[in-house]
């Protein structure tokens, strides 16, 4: 990197000068990409330059400097931040990644010999920015605990940052973390990023139970938020219950209930009346009634009611765009169906997302399967499976389950080896 700042005398590294550059550039893309940060101290410093002299303490940090820039990657910053401690700023990095690149420090470490018997040790914590950082300085503070808390649990180790919890919740172990699926994040991120410009767009996320569906919509979800887009979530129950298109329009129905009156002038003035079979869908939207047509025009008020339900979503996209969420897809009604695929055939100039989960193998669902098929035709359509976390990932969310990374490695192959890369089944 290029950068006007003052280089370290003594190891050449940047000062924390560089940090305010690197703070600009980390607010210009903090919005859609993901930084860590690690802060790394020597352990037991002073005891170093107090029993070996300050000459080679000197030389210790310099050594460190270079084992420190060993592991580095050419797109990280490595810097001195003053005394015994260092930074390491790494753009476009998740957590999980930094704590592998940090793990491989200590690694690093342990194989250096330091002159005169001296054990020399680093204690590391290590941070991931959120939505909602506005400077790299916030990543840096969590980091910094999460180094007091390495140092705390006995030094030579990492440590990386969590929520503060309660006392009674010390000892919790928590899969909650969102591990081994970034790049499928980033995917639906990026369809999302095209959506919200006019360009309608359909996922399915599949899988095995217990695989992280749920996992991931949630961190979907936390991004839509994050980009003020209106996330409307349903669940299919196994068929057999319900009314026809409930499982489609109660999402849409509960929005409409929060509308202000101005609100709901505009929406009754926009759609003029509704087939009294739409207006049973939503009860609360109090409409003109058109005249329903006989029964022999079954399949004429089918698709009234179709355009009806599209002309209210419509209208709500133009307040906001629109993720419409809906889970156990495998088990939706074919009414429902039939209805959702309408939805997303006309909402393609619309800014919406429809996504969906389903249990893998679809086969076993072939009704479902054979209409996914079709549509797929039709629609803007991604096709996620996600697969079994391969063993560093499982490694990975055990040490994170445990928030520890020093847990013994027959532990490990034990829990890898009976949960398959299942969450599920390792939690």
């Amino acid at each position: 990197m290029t950068s006007n700042t003052t280089m370290d005398d003594l190891t050449g590294l940047h000062t924390r000068g560089i940090l305010e550059e690197l703070d600009s550039q980390f607010s210009a893309v903090a919005a859609v990409n993901i930084w860590s940060l690690m802060v790394i101290d020597i352990d037991h410093f002073k005891l170093v330059n107090d029993v070996f002299g300050h000459l080679q303490g000197d030389r210790v940090i310099q050594r460190v400097a270079t084992i420190l820039a060993r592991n580095c990657r050419g797109a990280d910053t490595l810097l001195r931040y003053g005394g015994d401690e260092f930074v390491i700023v790494m753009p476009f990095t998740e957590q999980l990644k930094a704590v592998n690149q940090a793990e491989r420090i200590l690694q690093g470490m342990e194989r250096e010999i330091f002159s005169e018997g001296m054990e020399v040790g680093l204690s590391i914590g290590v941070a991931e920015s959120k939505l909602t950082d506005t400077r790299l300085a916030q990543v840096f503070e969590r980091a910094d605990k999460a180094l007091y808390e390495a140092k705390k649990g006995g030094r030579g180790r990492v440590s990386f940052y969590e929520n503060v919890k309660t006392d009674s919740a010390d000892n919790e172990i928590s899969f909650e973390h969102f591990v081994g699926r970034e790049q499928e994040l980033s995917t639906v991120r990026g369809i999302l990023n095209e959506a919200m410009v006019g360009k309608g767009q359909f996922v399915l996320i599949s899988g095995e139970p217990g695989i992280g569906k749920s996992r991931l919509t949630q961190e979907l979800e936390h991004f839509s938020t994050f980009k003020d887009c209106l996330f409307l979530k349903t669940r299919c129950d196994e068929p057999g219950a319900g009314r026809p298109y409930e499982q489609l329009t109660d999402p849409i129905a509960r929005q409409l209930l929060a509308l202000s009156g101005d609100d709901l002038k505009d929406l009754t003035h926009t759609l003029s009346e509704i087939l009294p079979q739409t207006a049973e869908l939503f009860p609360g939207l109090d409409m003109k009634l058109s005249r329903a047509p006989s029964l022999d025009e079954e399949g004429v008020v089918r698709f009234r009611i179709y355009a009806e339900i599209f002309s209210i979503l419509k209208w709500i996209t133009t307040r906001q765009s629109v993720v419409f969420m809906v889970d156990n897809l495998q088990w939706i009604s074919a009414n429902d169906f039939d209805l959702m695929a309408y939805l997303a055939r006309a909402s393609t100039d619309l800014p919406v997302l429809f996504l969906a989960a389903a249990r893998a193998p679809l086969d076993d669902y072939p009704g479902i399967h054979k209409k996914i098929r079709i549509l797929s035709n039709l629609v803007h359509f991604t096709s996620i499976n996600l697969e079994k976390l391969d063993d560093e990932y499982t490694r990975h969310m055990i040490m994170f389950a445990l928030r520890d990374p020093k847990i013994p490695r027959e532990v490990l192959q034990i829990l890898v080896k009976q949960s398959s890369g299942n969450p599920m089944y390792l939690r």
